[in-house]
């Protein structure tokens, strides 16, 4: 249903809006709109029931976030490569630096909920993390 299509909307919406702003308008000012975000959808799926209309506010603003911090891990990178004689160190230290962050946080996150924490207390930990 709606889980299968929708967890890519809203991070394929975010990177639009990053592409298609003004050259002169402040970039770096996103990130501080994408961290509003994410702690906005922690807030939220500790606040919020489980229901289709909470599911949609919950996963906007956590996969919208995840658009913007990866347009900016990604650009970074992509700057790097022009100064450096091996590109391909720096992209694969960057790469494997973004697959272990996720790594680690999908065993994090396996640890505590395994611990049947209620699902308040696992939002705030996980707020805490980020």
């Amino acid at each position: 249903g709606l889980v299968s299509w929708y967890w890519a909307v809203p991070y394929i919406v975010a990177l639009a809006i990053m592409r298609n702003l003004p050259m002169k308008a402040k970039r770096s000012r996103f990130l501080y709109v994408g961290m509003a975000m994410i702690m906005g959808a922690f807030i939220s799926f500790m606040l919020l029931g489980r229901n289709t209309s909470d599911y949609l506010i919950v996963d906007t603003l956590m996969l919208g976030a995840c658009g913007i911090f990866d347009l900016f891990w990604w650009s970074i990178l992509g700057e790097m490569l022009d100064y450096t004689d091996n590109p391909a160190q720096p992209f694969g230290i960057g790469l494997s630096a973004n697959v272990f962050g996720v790594l680690c946080g999908g065993v994090l996150g396996m640890a505590v909920t395994s611990m049947g924490l209620p699902g308040a207390e696992v939002a705030v930990i996980a707020l805490t993390v980020v």
